[in-house]
């Protein structure tokens, strides 16, 4: 497993490698577009390419996961916000295209009261209309300050779980597998893929905290969804008891998920390929070094757990 970190884009995205670098993450999480804004950060062709050289000439960070802004909600009933969403979505897929990121992940939504059901068709004809525009640089240079050349395939999109809270939608796996369903019928499946989270995971009543939870865990997500469509993590403790149904992240080790529960998911050894990427405060300002090796310890004592345990049925079976 690769631990990733979510990192800020103040000086360029070549400036965010560096950052990433020097907590010693393996990946790095941006946003390209102001999260709480429609409009991008201004990349140009000259960013990109400062972007994909950084990456290139820095041998600690293997790859960039981008965030959609969290403006967007392809659940919304409003015709205005669902408009200027799906437009966001394609601008988003852009950018993300443009300095070759491994995946966009992207909040379902909202469908705010209307029910799962009702906004089904409306979030999958969205993502598909910003698949379509997201190489039209009309369309990007109407929300954007910049246009984007894309070419080839557009990166691959991970909707990520939701804690649970009001009207959001992928707040299970059975919602999840649902537009995974309908929008493989037009995408193959490399196209549309998963990102968990860990904190809203728990946040939504998923106890994971023993080696035996964690397994039906992710028995659960198989059979669902499968497994073969999880691309990566977002690790998080929570400040939130299981089931709350709140957004709440906290630092490893300091939430009530806890080092050891953590361990106990991030050992499987079915997960063993994915990038974990952090989302905790840290000390206020996002994840920092100290963050990622608690992390990394974390993920050793998963793997040595279930390593000793293991090699104590294989004991007891000679």
């Amino acid at each position: 497993m690769i631990i990733g970190a979510h990192v800020g884009t103040s000086g360029g995205i070549a400036k965010s490698v560096e950052r990433g670098a020097a907590m010693g993450a393996e990946a790095i999480q941006i946003f390209t577009h102001n999260p709480r804004q429609w409009r991008g950060i201004g990349l140009d062709d000259i960013a990109i390419e400062d972007a994909k050289k950084a990456l290139e000439d820095e041998p600690t960070v293997t790859s960039i996961v981008t965030h959609v802004t969290y403006l967007v909600n392809l659940a919304s009933p409003d015709p205005d916000i669902y408009e200027r969403s799906r437009v966001s979505l394609a601008c988003n897929l852009a950018a993300a295209t443009a300095i070759a990121a491994s995946g966009a992940v992207l909040h379902p939504g909202s469908h705010k009261g209307t029910g799962f059901e009702s906004c089904t068709t409306r979030i999958v004809d969205g993502i598909s209309w910003a698949f379509e525009h997201a190489s039209d640089s009309h369309i990007v240079g109407e929300q954007l300050a910049y246009r984007v050349r894309v070419q080839g395939q557009v990166s691959t999109l991970l909707l990520e779980n939701t804690a649970g809270a009001g009207g959001t939608v992928g707040r299970n796996f059975d919602e999840l597998a649902t537009l995974i369903e309908m929008l493989n019928a037009n995408y193959p499946a490399n196209r549309i893929r998963i990102c968990l989270d860990t904190q809203h995971l728990w946040a939504s009543g998923k106890d994971y905290t023993s080696i035996a939870s964690a397994d039906q865990i992710i028995d659960e997500f198989d059979q669902a969804i499968g497994l073969d469509k999880l691309e990566c993590l977002h690790l998080n403790d929570s400040k939130v008891p299981c089931g709350a149904m709140r957004d709440r992240h906290a630092n490893i080790g300091e939430g009530m998920i806890g080092q050891q529960g953590l361990a106990a998911l991030l050992g499987h050894p079915r997960l063993s390929n994915l990038t974990a990427i952090l989302e905790v405060p840290g000390d206020g300002h996002g994840p920092n070094r100290n963050q990622v090796d608690i992390a990394k310890q974390t993920l050793a004592q998963g793997i040595a757990i279930r390593a000793g345990l293991a090699n104590d049925g294989n004991q007891q079976h000679d």
